[in-house]
Order: structure tokens, then sequence, then C-alpha cells
């Protein structure tokens, strides 16, 4: 099961086995990579609401992703960032100007 990519960009693995070698070790060691899956996928997810990210959003934060992006994107996926970002936000922060 993949893991994670490091910093030179090899992927890592994660591994599950079980010393039982009917069926049923196949089956918990399946049941092993499951749960792992799980408790990986809800460790990444934020705690925060929508509504919550959106007070946390600055135009000073804003302006530093936009800033770092042309590093690997190109100029048009900067500008459809920019572009989602000003919609919603005219729609949920109408008083904030991009």
């Amino acid at each position: 099961m993949y893991d994670y990519t490091d910093a030179n960009g090899k992927r890592h693995y994660k591994s599950f086995t079980s010393y039982n070698p009917t069926a049923k070790g196949k089956r918990e060691a399946k049941r092993m990579a499951a749960d792992y899956a799980y408790e990986k996928e809800n460790r990444s997810h934020c705690s925060m609401t929508f509504g919550e990210a959106i007070e946390e959003i600055t135009q000073e934060r804003i302006q530093e992703l936009i800033n770092a992006k042309p590093k690997d994107r190109s100029p048009k996926t900067v500008r459809n960032i920019h572009g989602i970002i000003s919609s919603v936000l005219k729609i949920y922060r109408p008083e904030m100007a991009l």
C-alpha cells in the first residue's frame, strides 16, 4: 500500500502481513491495511469547517500562494487558481477584495 513520497521523490510503501498462512490470515492482513488507510485518511483532514476556513483566509496568505505557484505551475494555471479563489470569496466574503 502506498504510504508517502520522500523529499527525493522516492515512493514508500507500507506492507501488512499475518503469521497465519490460511485465508483467515490473508483477511487479517487486508483488515490491517484497510484500518491503516482509514486512519491515514482521517489524519490528513483538517477539523476546520468550510466557514471557519473561509474566515481564516487573508489577502497576505493568498498573495503568498500566488507568488509561490509559478515555480511549479504555468501562468495560466496560476490565473485559474486566482480566479477560483476570487469567485469563492465574492460569494462567501464579499467584503474581501483581491
